[in-house]
């Protein structure tokens, strides 16, 4: 299995010896945001990986889940409804395999 990787001017070709293909997946940023009560984040997997979709506070605390679980390759539209939940900031993680990418949403009610 080959991955290209490309830098300012030339292409480079890499081999990936353990023969598994690198996940890519790309999140984008919730919409809207400020929300009020609930936002949306859509995926895009091109590989079956583990995802972990969770939802923590201002101190760290985790205060929702919003998806967990082995997920096929395929496009994702997650929506969090955050209703009970008091006006803020909160920080939504989302780890594909190994890779972690985190985003800023803000609650006003």
């Amino acid at each position: 299995i080959t991955a290209e990787a490309a830098n300012s001017k030339e292409l480079t070709q890499i081999e990936v010896s353990d023969g598994t293909q690198p996940l890519t997946f790309e999140i984008k940023g919730a919409y809207p945001n400020p929300f009020n009560p609930s936002t949306t984040l859509e995926m895009t997997l091109d590989a079956q990986a583990d995802v972990s979709v969770k939802v923590y506070n201002l101190t760290g605390q985790l205060v929702d889940v919003i998806a967990e679980g082995n997920y096929l390759p395929n496009s994702y539209k997650f929506t969090w409804n955050a209703e009970n939940l008091a006006s803020g900031v909160y920080f939504i993680a989302t780890q594909v395999g190994n890779e972690l990418k985190n985003q800023k949403v803000m609650l006003i009610k």
